[in-house]
Formats: structure tokens, sequence, C-alpha cells
């Protein structure tokens, strides 16, 4: 069974919204209802994925997070040719599944962008 998770960041409610769908043999069936469905007014809404990994404190890691991974600054996750991977720092692009399993999850771009403010500067 492959479990397919997404959240949706409401840009005029500030907050998320989480669903899924679990795909086996026999389809894909719902895991939770997308709430978000009934705003007529989708471009309020930013959609992450999730990765398929989790954290070293077990938490599911979505595009958009900001992860410390004990570098000189956090990173930031996001997809790009195929993959999820890291930016921020020194980092200017490393496959996600490299620093997961030592990553924690800090934040997020829509919540605590200040996180990523001095992510681009090496020391």
């Amino acid at each position: 069974m492959r479990e397919i998770k997404f959240r949706a960041w409401d840009k005029v409610n500030k907050l998320f919204y989480f669903w899924g769908f679990n795909v086996d043999d026999s389809g894909a069936f719902w895991t939770g209802p997308p709430t978000m469905i009934g705003n007529s007014n989708h471009k309020n809404f930013i959609h992450e994925q999730f990765t398929g990994l989790h954290d070293k404190n077990g938490n599911e890691i979505y595009r958009g997070d900001i992860l410390d991974i004990d570098i000189d600054a956090p990173v930031e996750v996001f997809w790009d040719i195929g993959c999820y991977m890291v930016r921020g720092g020194w980092l200017s692009g490393d496959d996600l599944d490299i620093y997961a399993d030592r990553a924690v999850i800090i934040g997020n771009i829509h919540e605590d962008p200040e996180l990523l403010e001095n992510s681009g500067d090496r020391e």
C-alpha cells in the first residue's frame, strides 16, 4: 500500500489543511477529506506534498518545511529535478534523503519565513 498525503496552506486564514489517500490493488481511497474543497477560491491555497520521509523525531516532512540539520543555517525542503531537496546555508540543492534521519523540523516557509533570512550567508 502506498500512502499519499498533502497539506494546503490557506493564505487567507493562515492555517494548514491535511488530507491524503491510500493506493492498493483495489484502487485509491481517501484517508481524510480535503476540507478546503468547499472553498470556491482555490488560488488562496498553496499545496505541498508529504515527502515520504520523517525527521529524527518521527514527524512527517513536507515540501516547504524548514529543517535544522546541524549545518550553519536552517534549510528549506523543495522539489526539483524529480526529487525532494534541501537548500540553505552552503547547501545549494542536496537530496533530502541524505539528511532526513538527522533533521528536525523547526518550522515552515509560511509561518516561520524569518528562519531562512540568513540561510544564504556563510560565516
